[in-house]
């Protein structure tokens, strides 16, 4: 039996980022400008994070205070490579790679 869950995602209290500090951010949606990209199969949620403009993160009290916000290391991703497991995970992680590794191939 398949199991059941309230949210897509494990909330984070924005007092544990703060106080985690990360060095980049990751997140479902997109930048200023980008086409909307299509809503996920299957999803539910009222405001739907593939929807977001990521910019606008380091803007909001408390994660403007992250490293990642203050240089400016909030990326977009697309959800179909890291929100569901399946193969495109593997997609997901060498998408991770160039973004944090640009000269590599």
């Amino acid at each position: 039996m398949p199991l059941e869950f309230e949210e897509s995602y494990t909330p984070v209290k924005l007092e544990e980022i703060v106080e985690f500090d990360p060095e980049v951010i990751l997140s479902c949606g997109m930048r200023e400008g980008e086409e909307p990209r299509r809503r996920c199969p299957g999803c539910r949620a009222q405001n739907p994070p593939c929807q977001r403009i990521v910019d606008e993160i380091g803007k909001q009290e408390g994660w403007k205070e992250t490293r990642a916000a203050k240089e400016g290391r909030i990326y977009p991703i697309p959800c179909e490579l890291l929100c569901r497991p399946g193969p495109r995970l593997v997609e997901g992680i060498e998408f991770m790679s160039k973004l944090f590794h640009p000269g590599l191939k």
